[in-house]
């Protein structure tokens, strides 16, 4: 697994490399070198690319780089030294932040940020300030600024998009989820940000002047407080990547006098670094906001003891799904539970004991959904259970599995005791065209069916039209798992004892 990441990060680090060779001007630096902060945020982020193994892949990455573009082997080796070391740094420094700096979720994180670019673009300057001095012949001082104004430029526009960046394996669970939720007027509404960004950025290409590169500072601080954190950061990526470019080629004339000169390169590194922090602490206080404001959604919308959704935001949410699911034409299955003989454990056992049975079984039942449905605790040991499902012998298969996990988990009751406690479950397996609240009717029917049939199984109520099964009701019948044998009632055994139950 090493070895793999090690080859990933030589071929991204000499594709990153290639690019700021191929966007700097003849004999000179590149004033667009994205692959040091690359190589930074991949170590903080991946551990397999942090070793020993993939610094060494990324200093050929950087040689390789500079050789098939006709470096020398001196020139090579010296601008590497400069550009690993600064990464390294930085790798090292993000490594000391805590966890709410090293994701940006915090109004502090901009200057944790800002310490660490600094940190490692000074020493990254010092070394290419040498080099430069022995490969272009300019002066030491000259050099460290040209040096390290790039390079604490460019890790302020690209660490923020490593460090909020969400794995890439998730990107396309986090596509379908986005599209599934939101229409496509919606969506429309949400790229007029974008929009407006490039439109901005195209009226400062036609119309020039000093002032071209401030056109789309509205247009920005719109995308910051539109985008969750990951997307403004990649969306001042792209424009601060742009304007350089842009300016460096002479798209954006800015009415100086061409070729730049240094100074006036550096102004406008300066310039974009701080147009670059303007959104980004934008986006950064307003993604902290939103988090408060989640949290305080969650508490409002989940019961505290369960953790899951109350009764309200279940049929919200249900509503929601069920809608979505009408669109698919997906089937749906509803389900009622209720613990059996919950009073009685409470009366016996105290409501602590109670509380612990009703946490295990919140636990058992999420685990057996595994994000398939939405659960919620609708009254004092009832739940409901909304879900996707292909045909009503997977629903009957997922509420045997609930049941019989939970018959088998122990509770601890204190005292050295272990509460075995039962679940009985009504199914319903209809159309999405169904309304949720016959759909609920339904299941609590059945579930009542289920109690009337002594507790501690499960019964189905099929409203499609298949050959599937009708109804089910009873303990111990075979769906292709092993069923525990149990009693109606909960009972309480010493702790290290495991009763059947």
């Amino acid at each position: 697994m090493r070895l793999k990441a090690a080859c990933m990060l030589l071929l991204i680090v000499f594709i990153a490399a290639l690019c700021g060779i191929f966007a700097r001007p003849s004999g000179l630096l590149s004033s667009f070198w994205p692959a040091n902060a690359i190589l930074a945020g991949l170590a903080f982020r991946n551990r397999d690319m942090a070793g020993a193994t993939a610094w060494l892949s990324a200093f050929i990455g950087f040689i390789l780089a500079d050789l098939v573009t006709g470096s020398t082997w001196f020139q090579a080796i010296v601008l590497t030294l400069g550009n690993v070391v600064g990464a390294w740094v930085a790798y090292v420094l993000l490594s000391s932040l805590s966890a709410q700096h090293g994701q940006l979720l915090s109004g502090r994180s901009v200057l944790h940020l800002i310490l660490v670019s600094v940190a490692a673009s000074l020493c990254a300057g010092a070394i290419g300030a040498l080099a430069m001095q022995h490969i272009f012949g300019k002066p030491f001082l000259d050099g460290f600024y040209f040096w390290f104004m790039g390079e604490l430029l460019h890790y302020a526009i690209i660490l923020p998009v490593m460090l909020t960046a969400t794995p890439p394996r998730r990107w396309p669970q986090e596509w379908r989820d986005y599209r599934d939720r939101t229409s496509l007027r919606r969506r429309a509404r949400h790229a007029t940000p974008f929009l407006a960004l490039i439109l901005s950025s195209g009226a400062g290409i036609l119309i020039g002047g000093p002032g071209a590169v401030m056109f789309s500072v509205p247009a920005l601080l719109w995308c910051a407080m539109t985008y969750n954190l990951f997307g403004s950061t990649l969306v001042t990526l792209m424009f601060s990547c742009w304007t350089i470019i842009a300016i460096s080629l002479h798209y954006l004339d800015l009415s100086v006098p061409w070729p730049l000169a240094i100074a006036d390169l550096q102004s406008i590194r300066i310039g974009v670094l701080f147009l670059t922090l303007t959104p980004l602490t934008v986006a950064i206080i307003t993604a902290t906001r939103k988090q408060l404001l989640r949290q305080v959604q969650h508490l409002a919308s989940h019961d505290q003891l369960s953790g899951l959704l109350n009764r309200r935001a279940f049929d919200d949410e249900a509503a929601k799904r069920l809608a979505s699911l009408m669109r698919q034409k997906r089937l749906v299955a509803v389900l009622m539970l209720d613990i059996d003989h919950f009073k009685r454990i409470n009366d016996t056992w105290g409501h602590s004991a109670g509380d612990q049975v009703l946490v295990t079984f919140a636990q058992v039942a999420s685990g057996c959904l595994d994000q398939k449905g939405i659960i919620g605790r609708i009254g004092g040991e009832e739940f409901s259970v909304l879900m996707p499902v292909n045909s009503a012998t997977e629903a009957l298969r997922i509420a045997e599995e609930i049941r019989q996990r939970f018959a088998q988990a122990p509770v601890d009751g204190g005292q050295a005791t272990t509460i075995c406690a039962t679940v009985s479950i009504g199914v319903v397996v209809a159309r999405g065209a169904e309304h949720l609240k016959h759909l609920l009717i339904r299941a609590d029917q059945a579930l009542y069916q289920a109690k009337n049939c002594g507790r501690n199984c499960v019964q189905l109520v099929n409203l499609i039209d298949t050959d599937e099964p009708d109804g089910f009701c009873g303990i111990g019948q075979d769906l292709g798992m092993p069923l525990p044998l149990a009693p109606n009632e909960p009972r309480v055994v010493e702790a290290h004892v495991r009763s059947s139950c």
